[in-house]
């Protein structure tokens, strides 16, 4: 009866510590077949320095050296609300990266208290003074065997990245606006 009670318990352990393998392999970023040159130089050619850019690499506002439309889109990027609410929205996802990735690390507490009571005289007993102090201190850390703040840490990055990415757009609209709009009120 021992043997089959012993079997039975060795056959949870062996059950739960495969539940626990059940993350997933590591990510590997799939291998894309990409023409090395597009458009402009080769890479033989920029490693040189001598070759000139090409007119796409440019930033479009800068192509025209107008001041007034560099002034524009200055103004447009320092007001323009839906860039600061993209800017505030990175700044959390990076927050959040670091509240995620501290649940890496260990956790330190401490405590302190400290009672003083005293009782006044009563029909039976005299008055006296009672003090109690405490200090406390604790360290956990909850070592990731299976991966699970690793993953969290990597979903919170890729989630950083694509909060920043999403940015560019309002950016662009801003800056594309500022030529449009003028131009088509003429």
């Amino acid at each position: 009866m021992r043997k089959s009670a012993a079997l039975q318990i060795l056959g949870l352990i062996i059950l739960a510590l495969a539940c626990g393998c059940a993350v997933g392999p590591n990510y590997k970023k799939p291998t894309v077949s990409v023409a090395t040159v597009y458009r402009g130089v080769t890479p033989e050619e920029a490693a040189q320095g001598g070759a000139a850019r090409s007119l796409a690499d440019e930033k479009w506002w800068e192509v025209f050296q107008d001041q007034q439309l560099k002034e524009l889109i200055k103004t447009a990027l320092q007001q323009n609300y839906d860039v600061r609410i993209a800017a505030a929205r990175i700044l959390q996802a990076l927050a959040q990266l670091g509240v995620t990735r501290a649940d890496q690390f260990p956790t330190i507490a401490g405590s302190a208290g400290a009672i003083n009571e005293r009782s006044p005289r009563s029909k039976f007993l005299p008055p006296f003074e009672t003090s109690a102090n405490q200090v406390g201190a604790s360290l956990a850390w909850d070592l990731d065997f299976w991966g699970k703040y690793r993953r969290a840490t990597e979903a919170a990055r890729a989630d950083g990245h694509r909060v920043g990415s999403a940015g560019d757009p309002q950016r662009l609209g801003c800056q594309c606006s500022q030529r449009i709009l003028p131009a088509s009120r003429a």
